[in-house]
């Protein structure tokens, strides 16, 4: 489930991106939030997409290296995004509030 607004934009050479966070639930009540981008057509889908809206992906994990000023100083670090290589969007049932559902 996209869980901040995709944001769409051009690069300096004039290649489309958007860059999305996908809330990836877990048991226990637990989520991964994965930054994602997408290029191209795909990032114009993605770029239309909203907040709440579920969507499938495949894609492949990347890295990359950037360098943050902290405290005056450089830090080296590094940033971990699904680059995503086909995508769907898919509607999930309405999560419940736990007052809602009946014990069986």
């Amino acid at each position: 489930m996209i869980c901040k607004p995709p944001v769409y934009r051009l690069t300096p050479l004039g290649r489309e991106i958007t860059d999305l966070i996908l809330a990836v639930n877990r048991r226990y009540g637990r989520a991964d939030y994965l930054p994602c981008i997408a290029w191209g057509s795909l990032a114009v889908k993605c770029g239309a997409m909203s907040t709440g809206d579920g969507l499938r992906l495949e894609g492949r994990l990347q890295s990359r290296g950037y360098t943050k000023i902290v405290d005056g100083g450089e830090v080296k670090r590094t940033a971990y995004e699904v680059s995503i290589m086909t995508m769907e969007a898919v509607a999930y049932p309405q999560v419940r509030a736990p007052e809602e559902i009946e014990d069986l």
